[in-house]
């Protein structure tokens, strides 16, 4: 009963394997041309040899057959299923149609669909050498006849002797020693991959039952190709997805801006470092696993605020210095709803925005300043000029004398009040000039013992400096730069403290924190004067350099001392910054350009004026008539003729007419009709060495250039007292007395 049974069961695998197979087989008799009809009438011919003489076979050689076949294909198919690589499944597949036909050759033909060739791949039985050929005939174009029926027809073909058949003859392929061939084609799909073929040296080797053998044993190998190649694709994209992913977990790890996605409990699901430390920062006790609040907002209230398009701003508290930017945004997938949150740390970028909108507004500030000291200029040089007029009367009583002196003194602080003006303005003219910062500094602290009080500490530090620290620029007013700011700390200490000037060379580079908007690269001195007073509000910082801005009205504060420090700072070239915190002392920053330079022995200026006009003439060139009148008695009182004009034109009319007569002109810069500049420049075609004086309340640039290099004329700030502008008349007399006519 057991024998009957195996019996019954292979015979019904190999009826099942041979219905599979022959279900899909179809007639390649119907249709094509002579030469697949010959094939095709050969390929039955055999089939029916092989069915004839599988009638004398005993039923025990077929179980037993069919038995090792059916081993075979389950031994490949289970070798198959595990193997990923391409020519690893054709060699196995090779070797199992080896062992079910007993073939002396196999070989694995593999489709080239880009030029519709074929290749000898792998092979069973072939040397090399021979291998090689076989490819090079296939470059050359020459085909077997059944590998080319096969790649036409994607159908297998069984040839039980080359020697009976035409085709074979007229190719010469009895050389060969070729008698049967097997050929079955390889898809995937409808697609051809290759196909496998078998060659032997006997005649009618093959059988129909082998030939369904090794159709399965192709269908298996295009299904473990298929599958290699689909595991391969699919590996390729989870090595692009992998890829992918670490470039963007390096892109979110290295962008300066936090990002978390959080789940609708707002429980952290991903993100980068940036953002676990930014939260870690707005909500102390984070546990890095969800989101309550940031700073002074709940996280129901940010999301509140996710509708609104533009970012929160947030700190951890009110006296915090770090600013955020904080936005909350809904994410709806398919998936459910998550949050998004983005932070960015803007607190130096909201910096130099300030400074930017700082300098904008002082810009401005200073020029309409510049605009008002100029009135204020012609006003105080007149009565200046006439003071010292009416002081040089022998007939004037002490009493008026007294007087007289009053209004020179009130004219001196109107004076100093327009120069802080013009400082703030940076309308000032500053005669720059090389010195060293140590000794400089060191003196002024000596100074400022005397003038604050004892029961503040001045202290100067310096550190990291050479020998000589020297910088281009006016001691005098750097001296008033810094006592400016110390009089302000002294103010903020009303108990007592202590005062630090801290100077340090610095390089500042093209990223560097430090650097403010048109700051150039390079070399610098960075001067800090530090107090430990009441500080300064966060709402009045960014206007304590406005002029006439004060804290400090109930002490009697004209808000111009630190205005003129500003403008005394962009005098220089330099850059001034504070850090101010209420009840914890101020900070000011400034940096000045290092000198790269020597210094030079500067002459001392003569004080004390000789002058005798002796006659000469001068041509008074001035819109203002006070100043105008107040200079022609000045130099008449000085053995002068005067003559005067009321603008540039006026002036140059008169110079046209009696020119060589005129020993000097005093010319206003700006003036209605024609101003100072044009009127040089005119003068200069005929006479190039006419003497010039330049009086001006507007220090220009184009007048500073025109005159720089000419010998024969100075420039004199506004306003000014009557020696000042004798001296200068007396200095350029002598600077050719011969042609002083």
């Amino acid at each position: 009963m057991i024998e009957k049974g195996l019996i019954f069961l292979f015979g019904g695998m190999i009826g099942l394997l041979v219905m599979f197979i022959f279900g899909r087989r179809s007639s390649v008799s119907n249709g094509g041309t002579q030469q697949d009809k010959k094939i095709s009438q050969k390929a039955d011919n055999e089939i029916n040899l092989s069915v004839a003489s599988r009638a004398d076979t005993s039923l025990d050689e077929k179980i037993s057959i069919s038995a090792a076949s059916l081993q075979i294909l389950y031994d490949l198919n289970k070798s198959l299923g595990s193997s990923l690589d391409i020519y690893t499944i054709i060699d196995q597949a090779l070797s199992s149609a080896i062992s079910i036909t007993e073939s002396k050759k196999a070989d694995y033909f593999r489709y080239q669909a880009e030029d519709n060739s074929l290749n000898l791949v792998r092979s069973i039985g072939r040397e090399l050498n021979e291998i090689e050929g076989i490819n090079q005939d296939f470059t050359r174009g020459k085909t077997k006849i059944h590998l080319k029926w096969v790649l036409e027809h994607k159908k297998s073909i069984l040839i039980s002797d080359t020697g009976k058949d035409p085709f074979w003859e007229q190719n010469g392929n009895s050389k060969d020693q070729i008698s049967s061939i097997l050929t079955v084609p390889v898809l995937i799909g409808q697609d051809l991959d290759g196909m496998i073929s078998l060659t032997h040296t006997d005649r009618n080797n093959y059988s129909r039952e082998q030939k369904d053998l090794l159709t399965a044993i192709a269908h298996q190998v295009g299904l473990a190709i298929n599958n290699a190649q689909r595991f391969v694709e699919v590996a390729f994209l989870l090595n692009s997805l992998k890829a992918k992913q670490e470039l963007q977990d390096k892109l979110f790890e290295h962008i300066p801006v936090g990002v978390l996605l959080l789940d609708k409990q707002f429980n952290i699901l991903s993100g980068n470092q940036q953002g676990l430390d930014f939260v870690s920062i707005l909500q102390p006790d984070f546990d890095r696993i969800s989101i309550s609040r940031l700073g002074e907002k709940t996280i129901k209230e940010l999301v509140d605020c996710s509708k609104e398009p533009l970012p929160v701003d947030l700190r951890k508290d009110e006296n915090a210095l770090e600013i955020f930017e904080v936005q909350l945004r809904n994410a709806q997938t398919i998936e459910g709803q998550y949050w998004i949150l983005m932070i960015s740390d803007v607190t130096e970028e909201r910096g130099i925005k300030s400074r930017i909108r700082v300098q904008e507004r002082l810009a401005t500030l200073g020029q309409f300043a510049a605009g008002i000291t100029h009135d204020f200029n012609n006003i105080l040089s007149a009565i200046m000029v006439y003071s010292d007029v009416i002081i040089r009367d022998s007939q004037l009583s002490d009493q008026n004398r007294s007087r007289v002196n009053a209004i020179k003194e009130q004219s001196k602080r109107a004076t100093d009040l327009i120069s802080r003006i013009l400082d703030f303005s940076r309308n000032q003219p500053v005669e720059h000039k090389p010195f060293d910062l140590i000794p400089f500094l060191e003196e002024t602290r000596e100074l400022l013992t005397q003038v604050i009080s004892e029961n503040i500490q001045i202290r100067l530090e310096v550190s990291l400096v050479p020998e000589i620290l020297l910088i281009l620029g006016d001691p005098a007013r750097l001296q008033q730069m810094i006592m400016n700011l110390a009089l302000n700390s002294r103010d903020a200490m009303t108990e007592g403290g202590l005062i630090e000037i801290l100077v340090k060379p610095v390089e500042i580079s093209d990223n560097d924190s430090a650097r403010f908007p048109g700051m150039e690269p390079g070399s610098w001195v960075l001067m800090q004067v530090k107090d430990n007073g009441i500080g300064i509000a966060s709402q009045d910082q960014t206007r304590i350099f406005e002029p006439f801005f004060t804290t400090k009205s109930d002490q009697g504060g004209t808000g111009l001392g630190l205005a003129q420090v500003y403008g005394i700072v962009k005098q220089h070239q330099g850059f001034i910054d504070l850090e101010s915190f209420p009840g914890s002392g101020t900070t000011f920053k400034i940096h000045l350009p290092l000198f790269p330079g020597e210094v030079e022995e500067i002459p001392e200026v003569q004080t004390e004026v000789k002058l005798d006009g002796r006659g000469k003439l001068l041509l008074i060139v001035e819109d203002d008539e006070s100043l105008k009148d107040a200079l022609w008695n000045l130099f008449e009182d000085h053995d002068f003729q005067v003559l005067q004009a009321a603008n540039g034109e006026q002036g140059f009319d008169i110079i046209k007419q009696i020119g060589d007569r005129i020993s000097l002109v005093i010319s206003d810069v700006i003036m209605p009709i024609m101003g100072g500049v044009e009127l040089y420049q005119k003068t200069r075609k005929s006479y190039p060495e006419k003497k010039f004086i330049f009086i001006t309340g507007h220090p220009s640039k184009i007048m500073d250039g025109a005159i720089d290099q000419d010998p024969y004329a100075r420039l004199l700030q506004k306003p000014f007292s009557m020696t000042d502008i004798l001296i200068l008349v007396q200095e350029i007399r002598d600077t050719d007395e011969i042609n002083f006519k």
